[in-house]
């Protein structure tokens, strides 16, 4: 066998145990969500924690069974005024996840749809994450025709890059973050619709995740029928690290 080789592919195996030890030590697992809500479950019972205001008239909760072929769990906003109603579903990490999530990546997606047409879409049915750096915020919408809209925003009053799914009903939404550009993608049913997504200064709460209704201006029903928040290898950071710890084990073995 050429020495060469197997001392490349040695090193490799080597680095690649390195890093997912230092991965265990901080009790994360890759690619496992880190909180998941489901179908019309109440996402109480599944640890997720509420805002104040579920509950009191202000936003109002509900399952709702076989909407369109989907069990979800409505949260809806009744409140058209600014920050009349900020209520939803609050998820944190560990500072281990946290960390894990700051180097490796990280993803939260959603399977909903905007239940009233049309929707202005400010902020009455959004999930978002607070990295705490930045708010990585996506806003959905609907038109005439219930045709779901989606925009990461990057501005004032829930401006920011939007798609137009074209259809009615429900769809998965992802926001995919790459600690190597500090950037997001936005995929939509799978197929990338969004990239390189800045989000929002905001260094007011960290390592925090929601879905529901942010402060604003609109009211809007949103239907939750999967919810779910994962620490994943993104491609590009694994190849990073995987290529410094196999530099630094080959300079090792030189020496």
């Amino acid at each position: 066998m050429n020495s060469r080789k197997s001392v490349g592919r040695d090193c490799l195996a080597r680095t690649f145990a390195l890093v997912f030890l230092g991965v265990m030590m901080c009790g994360v697992t890759l690619g496992g969500p880190v909180l998941l809500h489901y179908g019309a479950t109440n996402p109480e019972l599944e640890g997720w924690e509420p805002d104040p205001g579920i509950g009191t008239g202000v936003t109002t909760v509900a399952p709702i069974l076989n909407d369109g072929g989907y069990d979800a769990w409505f949260v809806s906003d009744n409140a058209a005024s600014v920050n009349g109603s900020s209520d939803g579903y609050w998820g944190s990490l560990t500072p281990a996840q946290k960390a894990v999530a700051d180097t490796w990546g990280w993803r939260f997606r959603s399977r909903l749809r905007v239940a009233n047409a049309p929707d202005t879409g400010l902020g009455s049915v959004a999930i978002y994450y607070f990295d705490g750096i930045t708010q990585w915020l996506l806003d959905f919408e609907s038109g005439p025709a219930g045709e779901q809209i989606v925009t990461a925003v990057s501005g004032t009053g829930f401006s920011g890059i939007s798609f137009n799914t074209g259809s009615p009903g429900y769809h998965l939404y992802e926001m995919v973050y790459d600690p190597t550009s500090g950037t997001t993608d936005v995929l939509v049913d799978g197929i990338e619709r969004i990239w390189n997504w800045t989000g929002i200064s905001n260094p007011i709460q960290t390592g925090r995740f929601k879905f529901g209704s942010a402060s604003s201006p609109d009211s809007g029903q949103g239907n939750y029928n999967t919810v779910e928040f994962s620490v994943v290898p993104i491609p590009s950071s694994f190849l990073l690290v995987a290529t410094g710890g196999l530099s630094i084990l080959l300079a090792r073995r030189k020496t």
